[in-house]
């Protein structure tokens, strides 16, 4: 092991603790202890228990057995009655969690605090039974006002709603009463009798002042020992997942399922630990494992050395300076206004007055809109923070993983190249590459391609770039001045990294060697894999797996096709003729046959074409929400209709799973082709205690056995594991043993252009390496279902070997 990387996890742990500590003193200072993630779990530990203890109680002192508490017990009674005893439970537990070692923790206020947020609740709730939808949706309204202090929101709707009811003709006096200040504060007392009896919390006198004693709230003992002990545990498993200096540990080969190897990645045995070979939330419960071939990929991954973009890293920091958002990239602007006091001749006015009203509806305004800047800015910040961090190491690593599929993540939070478009151009590889003809082509294509999109022919996007030398110069020249010419690209950031690399290299010859990775993505892969396995000759073209008939015809598009035979449907139809006109936007066609492919839902669909429309500036006029359903009625019936062999393979591939599951499979397991076991598990929701307030949040809690499979999942999304386990094999059997620079993001890589024409050589030889033979028949055969129970997919007959002479299948 290195010492300076062990170093380097030191510090990453010493400043995530140092973070968690900063998080829990804003936590205690706003007294919002149950946010933390020791709150979290000390909420969940007591809710039920705590409900149970309230429900006990209640009963007991409504019998008359305890009847100093009676009075309070009555209203509380009456309370759990309107919400349910765990609705009342949620709110009293979190408000006495949430006063722990804050110091606003005398009993009274604790107990006001409880009642006034009870009064609350119980008031919303009224209103809404009572005033029906047009009620709930104001308050959902109000409820997703950002940037409003908890107290402000609960008067606001409070406000709001009677507003609302007293111009529907609501009386005065048919408002929700207001609680007198001694039922709130006995109610709360009683709530917090109930966890004091338990053993939970304490009632502690504390002397205020010289004459003066009050009781506090305290954890018990035994809680305030666990909390102690909780975060002592957190704290140490507490890493920051940085960058390595040196080069990850190799991955070694391990026979037990991958979730449990901890052999590869970061040096420290603990941060190993928290990111395992097969990660993900799915990857806690797979027991999926991954042979030879993915353990050499994420190594040779691995083992690619990367270091920061010091002339991206300046128009950043000048982007920062000055304001200026691009792109991925957001600024945020400082409005002189929101410093602004209220004028002395708006101050002297009326509360009702209309230019006091406007003026402050402004200033809100100004405020809400800096607050969404900020919000929408803390990822560029902590980018910024760690390419600045990373920009003094001549070059750092990546370590890498599976998800349970097969498919291949970087570890890393920040700088990974799985990221957004500002992230990636803020990394280039530590090797670089000289250029000759044909690899100067290919940079070319990539700089084109940047700014144009992969639509285009490769000629297209060369002849960009060689004929825009002027406009090229003029952005690595000054950035900042032509900001609003390359913000126009397809990838902004990536392509500002591309074009001042090419007027370094190519056009002043400032530089040797070219360091930006250039990249080719799969056109649909999944369309592609379905296609190939079926050797459907529509789905192949369109997907681009068999060459072009034309030297220097561009590449044929499988969405724009959906549109056209949608245009033809709509057409066909008087009532849907006027809609044909908005179909010819790509951003409708992608999302829903990308989608369907991987078995996606109708609703999900439907969703991605109104944020296409509204994209497009079409939804909600002309295109209303309704005429949603018909596009997405006719782009799917289009999508059926342009590539049906690929949609009868999915229908098959979920009998196949309806027929492992009735004969007991629990799971699915399959083997691919570059010897990985691949297991697909899902659980069914358990049985739960659900509570929704409406200012506290909501909880779910499940009840009973955790992991019964999910019948219907595992029936329906069988598919998409299925089709994304085969395009990580094409991965993997293509660069399991390359020995240069290398990046994977899903079916897409990233090499220098010298390197270009061998990575689509391989990806070509693998891809019909992956798909040959019957890989349906052998899925068939994993899971136990022979020919006779369930006869296999013909082949349609189209040879697969010419996709050694495709031009764009990696595109």
């Amino acid at each position: 092991m290195n010492s300076r990387q062990l170093k380097l996890e030191e510090q990453s742990h010493r400043e995530a603790v140092k973070k968690r500590r900063r998080d829990l003193q804003q936590a205690k200072e706003k007294s919002y202890i149950s946010g933390t993630t020791e709150g979290r779990q000390l909420f969940l530990n007591l809710f039920l228990p705590y409900s149970e203890a309230l429900n006990d109680r209640l009963q007991i002192v409504m019998q008359g057995k305890a009847s100093k508490w009676g009075h309070f017990a009555i209203h509380t009674h009456d309370l759990t009655e309107e919400l349910g005893v765990e609705y009342v439970a949620y709110c009293a537990m979190k408000k006495m969690i949430d006063c722990i070692d804050t110091g606003n923790n005398q009993l009274v206020e604790v107990a006001t605090t409880i009642g006034r947020i009870l009064e609350s609740e119980a008031r919303i709730n009224y209103y809404i039974e009572l005033g029906g939808k047009d009620t709930e949706r104001l308050v959902d309204a109000k409820q997703k006002k950002k940037n409003s202090s908890p107290r402000h929101k609960h008067l606001g709707i409070k406000l709001s709603v009677e507003k609302q009811l007293l111009d529907k003709g609501w009386a005065q006096d048919d408002l929700f009463p207001t609680w007198a200040s001694e039922v709130r504060t006995g109610i709360g007392l009683f709530l917090i009798e109930a966890a004091v009896q338990a053993g939970w919390f304490t009632r502690t006198p504390k002397r205020m002042a010289r004459n003066k004693t009050e009781n506090v709230l305290l954890p018990s003992p035994a809680v305030a020992q666990w909390l102690e002990h909780a975060r002592s545990n957190i704290d140490s498993w507490s890493y920051l997942s940085w960058p390595l200096v040196e080069p990850p540990l190799d991955w070694k080969l391990q026979d037990q399922p991958s979730r449990k190897n901890i052999s590869g990645g970061y040096h420290s045995p603990l941060l190993r630990q928290v990111h395992p070979l097969c990660g993900g939330r799915k990857g806690m419960h797979s027991d999926s494992q991954f042979g030879q071939v993915a353990i050499d990929l994420l190594n040779t991954l691995q083992r690619t050395a990367w270091c920061i973009d010091q002339e991206v890293l300046k128009v950043v920091e000048a982007c920062w300076v000055k304001d200026i958002s691009v792109g991925s990239f957001r600024a945020v602007t400082n409005d002189p206004r929101r410093a602004q006091v209220m004028p002395e001749h708006i101050k002297n006015l009326p509360k009702e007055d209309a230019e006091r009203v406007a003026w402050r509806k402004l200033q809100h305004s100004i405020h809400e809109a800096h607050h969404e800047q900020v919000e929408r800015a803390r990822s560029t910040m902590s980018v910024l923070s760690m390419a600045r961090q990373f920009s003094k190491e001549p070059h750092f690593y990546l370590s890498w993983e599976c998800d349970f599929r097969g498919r291949l993540y970087d570890q890393q939070a920040w700088l990974g190249r799985q990221k957004s478009d500002l992230e990636k151009s803020l990394s280039r590889f530590a090797e670089g590459c000289l250029l000759n003809e044909r690899s100067e082509e290919l940079a070319a294509q990539a700089v084109g391609a940047a700014f144009l999109g992969s639509r285009g022919t490769f000629n297209e996007r060369s002849r960009w770039t060689r004929s825009h030398s002027q406009l090229l110069e003029a952005i690595a020249d000054n950035p900042i001045g032509t900001a609003t010419q390359w913000e126009q690209a397809d990838d902004p950031w990536q392509f500002l990294q591309l074009a001042i690399e090419w007027v370094k290299v190519v056009l002043r010859k400032q530089q040797t060697l070219w360091h930006v990775p250039v990249t080719a993505d799969a056109t649909a892969s999944g369309l592609q894999l379905l296609s190939a396995m079926r050797r459907d000759p529509k789905g192949m073209e369109f997907s681009n797996l068999t060459p072009q008939k034309e030297p220097d015809a561009p590449p044929k598009d499988a969405y724009l096709e959906v549109l056209r035979v949608a245009r033809e449907l709509a057409e066909a139809d008087r009532e849907t003729a006027w809609l044909s006109e908005h179909l010819i936007h790509r951003s409708l066609g992608k999302p829903v046959l990308m989608v369907a492919i991987y078995g996606g839902s109708y609703r999900t669909n439907r969703q991605d074409i109104i944020m296409a429309l509204t994209k497009e500036g079409l939804y909600p006029n002309p295109v209303a929400y309704k005429d949603t359903k018909v596009l997405t009625d006719l782009l799917r019936k289009a999508s059926k209709k342009v590539f049906p062999a690929a949609f009868e393979t999915l229908a098959w591939i979920e009998k196949l799973a309806e027929m492992a599951l009735e004969q007991g499979a629990t799971s699915h397991t399959w083997s691919t082709p570059t010897a990985d076991s691949i297991q697909h598990v899902e659980y069914q929701p358990a049985d739960a205690i659900r509570v929704e307030t409406h200012f506290l949040g909501k909880v779910s809690i499940g009840l009973g056995n955790l992991k019964l499979p999910n019948i219907s999942k595992l029936k329906t999304s069988l598919s998409p594991q299925f089709v994304h386990s085969y395009d990580a094999a094409v991965l993997k059997a293509a660069f399991h043993n390359w020995q240069r620079p290398l990046s994977t993001i899903h079916d897409c890589i990233a090499v220098l252009p010298a390197d270009m024409e061998d990575a689509h050589e391989r990806l070509r030889k693998s891809f019909v390496e992956v798909c040959d033979g019957d890989p349906l028949g052998r899925l068939a055969d994993d899971f136990g279902i022979d020919k006779m129970s369930l006869e296999r997919p013909e082949s349609l007959g189209q040879d697969l070997e010419t996709i050694i002479e495709s031009n764009y299948m990696f595109n």
